[in-house]
């Protein structure tokens, strides 16, 4: 079957999307590159907070957990730990989680990093972790699945907040709101009722809801694609991320 012009436009967005990729920028964080330190950051704030649970659920008080995260993110920048990241060997969750249990082995050495620059790399606010940590699973799972959960709640609230920033953009957070019950299930916002809120007919309210869900999916892709190597993979780590949250 050929494509159509505009299909193949597409593809091809969609491949050279995948040119400037934080994991593409984040692999060139050892030079002089402002961008890719940048990403780096981003990528920090993205993953401190499953890196946290980890180490709670590991048996670390709130306090060292803080210090060890802020200590490991350094440890990468100062010697460019992410330099050697290959994704041609996995996943950058599972380098980062592989680099967590390296970095624990040497503790004591690399906790001096925090007494050289006592203010860290991220701020983390580790009060208000920790009182989501409480409201994470009691049962028994390991630290390791606790991060790989931790992991995908983050990659949602993430697509979420893209989505909410694109409705502030253009004047239209209300509707967001709205819409965003009807996306997550939460509450009965269906038919008339969800009309009546959006200010629209119950036709428009369904493509109005149908549109925002379309481009949830397109952001969520767009997420994840950020730490993979090629377009190809981004099926495979969609499905591994509902697989993770089905528990």
């Amino acid at each position: 079957m050929s494509l159509s012009s505009s299909d193949q436009n597409s593809e091809s967005n969609q491949r050279s999307a995948f040119v400037t990729t934080d994991w593409s920028l984040v692999l060139r964080a050892g030079t002089s590159d402002q961008v890719a330190r940048r990403a780096l950051e981003d990528l920090c704030h993205s993953y401190w907070y499953p890196l946290y649970v980890f180490l709670r659920r590991g048996g670390k008080s709130m306090e060292d957990a803080e210090d060890l995260v802020q200590a490991f993110f350094l440890r990468l920048v100062e010697i460019n730990v992410i330099g050697y990241a290959d994704p041609n060997r996995g996943r950058f969750r599972s380098f980062l989680i592989t680099s967590m249990k390296q970095f624990l082995a040497k503790e004591r050495i690399h906790r001096l990093a925090m007494k050289r620059h006592p203010g860290g790399l991220i701020s983390i606010d580790a009060a208000s972790a920790d009182e989501r940590y409480r409201l994470e699973p009691v049962d028994s799972e390991t630290p390791e699945r606790l991060y790989e959960r931790s992991w995908a709640l983050t990659v949602l609230e993430q697509v979420m907040e893209r989505l909410r920033r694109e409705f502030v953009a253009n004047d239209n957070e209300p509707r967001f709101l709205v819409l965003k019950e009807g996306l997550t299930g939460r509450g009965d916002v269906r038919g008339r009722e969800l009309a009546e809120r959006l200010g629209l007919t119950e036709g428009a309210a369904r493509i109005a809801l149908h549109r925002v869900k379309r481009r949830y999916g397109e952001l969520l892709r767009e997420e994840l694609a950020q730490t993979l190597e090629t377009p190809a993979e981004v099926d495979d780590e969609l499905r591994y991320l509902m697989t993770v949250l089905r528990g």
